[in-house]
Formats: structure tokens, sequence, C-alpha cells
């Protein structure tokens, strides 16, 4: 399923599969949610699958702040939004930098 949500007032785009624990799987600079589409089909049968298009890729709006900090606050609010208390983070590239820097503000709600 595709949705959209909005941070700092512009629209967000993610998808998300599947049933059981949450995963969220973040994308690389200049890439897009759809270099994980091949994985969440085998993932789905045991999480649930979020993927995020981080601001200014893939059908994200572009948001003034592109920081580290921002887009980790960008995966917060979506957790928040679809009411997620805890995470297990996969990211790729840029994507592994904003899932640290979620890790660092958010410890609690990372569990692996």
């Amino acid at each position: 399923m595709d949705d959209c949500f909005r941070f700092q007032d512009v629209r967000m785009r993610f998808s998300i599969k599947g049933e059981g624990p949450a995963l969220m799987l973040v994308h690389g600079f200049t890439e897009s949610r759809n270099i994980w589409f091949d994985f969440a089909d085998e993932l789905s049968r045991d999480y649930t699958v979020i993927m995020p298009d981080l601001p200014g890729h893939g059908e994200s709006a572009l948001t003034p702040d592109l920081s580290m900090d921002s887009m980790s606050d960008m995966l917060n609010h979506l957790l928040e939004r679809l009411e997620i208390p805890e995470v297990i983070l996969i990211g790729h590239s840029m994507g592994g930098y904003v899932s640290c820097r979620f890790a660092e503000k958010h410890s609690s709600k990372v569990t692996g």
C-alpha cells in the first residue's frame, strides 16, 4: 500500500507492506523507496515493512532542511503517524546515516 503524510508542511510518500514487527528500510542518496520493493516482498512475510521516500527523493517533496537530523525527525513523524512505537532500521548509504541519527535521537524506539 502506498500512502502520503505531511512533514514540515510538505507532502511525503511511503509504502507499507506486511504484518508483524516494524521494519523500516531507508534508501540512499538519489534513490527512492522503490529500491526496496523486491526485499519487501520477502520481508513482509514476517514484518510490517515501511519504506519512506526521504525529502526530495522519489515522490516526496523537497523540504527546506535536508540535514540528517531533519530526515531522522521525518522518520519519527511517520512512525508516530502510524502509531508504531518501535522499529528495526535498515539504511543504505545516506539512509544509513539517517538511521544512525534516528537511533541517537530515539534510542528507545530502535529494536535493531
